[in-house]
């Protein structure tokens, strides 16, 4: 679980040469009696079946975490860096269940995962603790409750001069060398267990896992590895040569795809039951990251990820196992809403969101009714504007007004009296000023008392003659008083409301 495991014990501490011999001669002779029980059926080997009886072997970099292209980590940057990869938690675990014993992980069971990793080690566990304290943060239970790393992990790391000697000449052959000196320490402490090895083919973890099955056969059970780059540009890629030995690498880019190969094998590697939690665990996981780059980035690992899930789905149906929902993608049109494709305009019908599919009616009309059908449209919403949200009245300013009309104001005359007992009123007509732009109209009520006259008596020709201008009552309906004669000649005011129009020019 920490730097101070059985590897270093056997290697690093023990300083005699010679014990270290007898230790390891030990352990073999053991190791052989444990897997001679197991091959005949004995009731030893029956008493033990509660176990797989494996050691799963990993990478870190672009294999448990996504290193997002930064080098020397690591060139994979199809997700952001230190993103754990969807359902590679979940892989582990179901490789470490196996097929016999409990359907789900005991809590109280130590398990079996040991990282390889090219990070050099220095004094003491300087460089191991940053990994370790990774690994104790994967432990965690996750926000939905789902359990994290199944195990504490062991680690065996890199060495200063294969990381230096990589640097300078980018030559991967050091490190996957150091890799194999590692695991070739490994299998003489656990001799009994089947390994397999779960790498990328981003350096030399490909070479390493040749190096592996050459010189131990019947100890190395499979390799899976990691598509980060194109399979041809993988280090030590010979697939005749790989055919001669009979090795079968299994290249994959999601877990669930992995994890399908693994239940599909004769004898299969997981169970069924197994598949469906990878598949699930998967799903979850993707929902749970933050940090892709672009809605792009997300749109293709999603695809990505539901077409590994589609294929794993078809192999539980046939099963008899209840199939996995597929990762639902986030509406970004309503119905009813215009859109442009490749094809032409159209028409929001529809979407599903598991395969990320918008249903579209597309308009095939001739583009210039398409065209004059749009500039009707502008037309008639700036004749008869849609109705606006208030928030869109406060954002909008008020068109300029281009001129403002005003209506004539009464105004009381010099009254005759030496001609007439009547009082005379009179109204001149004021004239408005032209209003340029950037008006703001008022109304103010007033009561002033404005004298008319509707009797056609000889006086009031006489005024006409004047020049002075008689205003109708009917004229001055919305701006004057009316005045009414009695039959004892008094006069009697009506007072009306008047409406004076303002003009206030900004600037």
């Amino acid at each position: 679980g920490d730097y101070f495991s059985m590897n270093k014990l056997i290697y690093d501490d023990i300083k005699s040469e010679t014990i270290r011999q007898d230790i390891l001669a030990h352990i073999r002779k053991e190791g052989a009696l444990q897997v001679s029980h197991m091959q005949m059926g004995t009731k030893r080997a029956q008493r033990r079946q509660h176990m797989a009886w494996r050691k799963i072997l990993s990478d870190v970099d672009d294999t448990l975490l996504s290193s997002g292209g930064s080098y020397p980590a690591g060139i994979d940057k199809r997700y952001a860096k230190k993103v754990v990869y969807p359902g590679v938690l979940a892989f582990y675990r179901e490789l470490d269940l196996g097929t016999v014993g409990p359907e789900e992980w005991p809590d109280n069971r130590v398990g079996n995962l040991v990282f390889l990793s090219a990070r050099p080690h220095v004094y003491k566990d300087m460089s191991e603790k940053s990994s370790f304290r990774k690994f104790e943060k994967l432990r965690m239970l996750s926000a939905d409750g789902r359990k994290g790393m199944h195990t504490v992990p062991s680690m065996l790391a890199g060495d200063i001069a294969s990381g230096r000697q990589y640097i300078a000449t980018n030559d991967f052959e050091p490190l996957a060398r150091k890799k194999f000196d590692n695991f070739k320490r490994y299998v003489s402490i656990y001799p009994e267990y089947q390994h397999i090895f779960v790498c990328d083919n981003g350096q030399g973890d490909v070479r390493a896992a040749e190096l592996m099955f050459d010189s131990f056969p019947y100890e190395f059970s499979a390799v899976y590895v990691h598509v980060v780059q194109d399979v041809s540009k993988t280090y030590g890629y010979s697939p005749s040569r790989w055919k001669e030995k009979e090795l079968y690498p299994c290249f994959f880019r999601t877990y669930p795809e992995a994890a399908l190969h693994a239940a599909s094998q004769d004898p299969p590697l997981i169970r069924v039951t197994g598949l469906r939690r990878v598949c699930d665990d998967a799903v979850k996981d993707f929902g749970s990251i933050k940090t892709f780059t672009s809605e792009k980035q997300k749109a293709s690992r999603r695809a990505e990820l539901n077409q590994a899930i589609w294929k794993a789905n078809a192999f539980l149906e046939e099963k008899g196992v209840e199939p996995v929902e597929l990762i639902k993608a986030e509406r970004l049109w309503k119905d009813g809403e215009k859109v442009k494709t490749p094809y032409g305009s159209g028409v929001i019908q529809g979407f599903d969101p598991e395969f990320n599919l918008y249903e579209v009616a597309l308009d095939w009309r001739p583009l210039d009714v398409q065209v004059n059908e749009h500039l009707q449209k502008v037309k008639e919403e700036a004749i008869r504007p849609r109705n606006q949200t208030p928030q869109e009245r406060r954002n909008t300013a008020p068109a300029p007004l281009e001129t403002v009309v005003e209506t004539d104001e009464a105004t009381d005359d010099e009254i005759e009296q030496k001609k007439s007992p009547l009082r005379r009123a009179t109204t001149t007509g004021t004239q408005s000023k032209p209003a340029r732009s950037n008006l703001t109209v008022s109304t103010e009520e007033s009561t002033d008392d404005i004298l008319s006259a509707p009797i056609d008596t000889k006086e009031s020709r006489k005024t006409a003659s004047t020049g002075e201008a008689r205003v109708p009552t009917s004229a001055m309906s919305d701006s004057s008083s009316i005045s009414s004669i009695s039959s004892d000649g008094s006069r009697q005011e009506k007072a009306t409301k008047k409406f004076n129009v303002t003009a206030k020019i900004d600037g």
